[in-house]
């Protein structure tokens, strides 16, 4: 595997060093190093920020880790980037520029040389495996002993998932919180998006492969599924295509058969492609469709709340209401 030479990793080194309060951003590009992942978190006591992508390979069993940000993230990942010094870029070339923390020093380590530096400006660029790169780098570093900002920042998170847990019980519109919530925006009482995202995650195998359509049904599997044991996820988490999560489902159900797929699909996402409901059909496939009844496009509905932009559509209680522009309120 390639690594940086010495003296780029000498640079980097010194640089970690001199932070006291260092965050971790992890996406697929460091899977295949967990373990050496895990171990330069503890090493550096750093809090560590997943990307949508690097959920499958870091969610489970990580007690650095602090969720997502964006605007599918919690107020602990938002917080632990930027209340750090030093953040350190693993395997990620997280699009989303004003998510970044300003004020404080980069290093990115990518092995595609000209993603370093894309998207945010970088005082150390390290072009390498990552795995191989922090078997390198590790030894040059001094071990941070103030756990004070890993501690804080998962304090937050574990905070944050407490309270969206008790979004998703089911007697939630029941208790006085929630009863003065639904008066609002479930007057109906319907199922909530938390409710039936968080039902799934217990239910599902532990191996099943998940796929998500661009927008809220992305926001729900991101916030109450957990990749625990061999689950697999799917999306166009890159090009944020609409209508991806039936045909991704076909085409992994297609691919093992004897594997549970689970689709969760947006309401307007899956009226694009009703047409694929036929092949599922005819090929007799095992997929499990989850459908959250937007009667809108739920997530472009959120952005343009956020740039001041009323919605034309008559108003009505939705099952899958989004959260707050900063969805993680």
């Amino acid at each position: 595997m390639t690594r940086p030479d010495d003296p780029a990793l000498a640079e980097a080194a010194g640089l970690i060093d001199e932070g006291s309060r260092v965050t971790l951003l992890v996406g697929r590009g460091a899977q295949g190093a967990r373990e050496e992942v895990l171990r330069l978190a503890e090493h550096l006591s750093a809090p560590m920020v997943l990307t949508l992508k690097g959920k499958e390979g870091f969610e489970a069993d990580n007690p650095y880790e602090v969720g997502q940000t964006g605007l599918i993230g919690n107020p602990a990942a938002a917080h632990a980037l930027d209340s750090c010094d030093t953040l350190l870029m693993l395997g990620t070339d997280f699009p989303y520029r004003d998510w970044y923390p300003e004020d404080c020093r980069v290093v990115q380590i990518d092995l595609r040389e000209e993603r370093l530096g894309r998207r945010v400006p970088v005082e150390v660029g390290l072009a390498g495996d990552v795995g191989a790169t922090l078997r390198a780098l590790l030894p040059l570093l001094a071990p941070v002993e103030d756990r004070a900002h890993l501690d804080d920042a998962r304090e937050r998170f574990l905070k944050w998932e407490e309270e969206q847990a008790g979004l998703a019980r089911p007697d939630h519109d029941k208790r006085l919180v929630g009863r003065v919530r639904a008066m609002f925006d479930n007057r109906d009482h319907e199922i909530r998006p938390e409710a039936l995202a968080a039902a799934v995650d217990r239910h599902a195998a532990e191996d099943a492969v998940f796929t998500s359509d661009t927008g809220m049904a992305t926001v729900w599997l991101s916030r109450f599924v957990r990749m625990r044991g061999t689950r697999r996820l799917l999306g166009s988490y890159n090009l944020g295509s609409m209508a991806n999560a039936m045909p991704q489902a076909l085409g992994a159900q297609l691919w093992d058969r004897d594997r549970q797929v689970v689709a969760f699909c947006g309401d307007g996402g899956l009226s694009m492609l009703l047409g694929d409901l036929m092949t599922l059909r005819s090929e007799r496939l095992p997929v499990k469709l989850v459908v959250f009844d937007n009667r809108r496009l739920g997530m472009v509905k959120l952005e343009q709340e956020q740039a001041g932009l009323r919605s034309s559509a008559p108003s009505s209680t939705t099952r899958t209401s989004p959260p707050s522009p900063r969805p993680w309120a």
